[in-house]
């Protein structure tokens, strides 16, 4: 015969049965985005809690916008990696010069000017 046992849900016993996840808070969460269009500008904030800001990357490469983030760390035996990557086509009206961005508690946000599209000149031909 067969015995059923019972486990005891302990807090030891919760202890041992789950690995420790010993990885700082910014490997273990996702990154939310969101992108606001106000009158004069864009915003960009990326909400990446913890991740430093010395290792976040942003660059416009044409009229591309990228925002990465690579973090790789060996510990007593243990390797541990994190990263991110967003980017985003940028309209023709923003002042690519002018991109400012900004972290404050986990927040990166990102400022991209707008301003008028250059409109096409018209020119109007005579046919002789």
């Amino acid at each position: 015969m067969f015995a059923l046992t019972t486990k005891n849900d302990g807090l030891f016993d919760l202890f041992f049965d789950r690995p420790l996840d010993v990885r700082p808070s910014y490997q273990r969460t996702k990154v939310q985005t969101k992108v606001v269009s106000e009158d004069d500008q864009f915003k960009i904030q990326i909400a990446a809690v913890g991740v430093p800001k010395e290792l976040v990357d942003i660059q416009v490469v044409g009229d591309v916008l990228t925002v990465s983030h690579e973090h790789n760390e060996e510990k007593e035996n243990s390797y541990f990696c994190s990263s991110f990557k967003r980017s985003w086509t940028l309209p023709e009206n923003v002042d690519l010069e002018k991109i400012s961005a900004t972290a404050q508690d986990g927040i990166f946000e990102i400022s991209i000017p707008k301003v008028e599209p250059v409109k096409p000149t018209t020119k109007k031909i005579k046919i002789n």
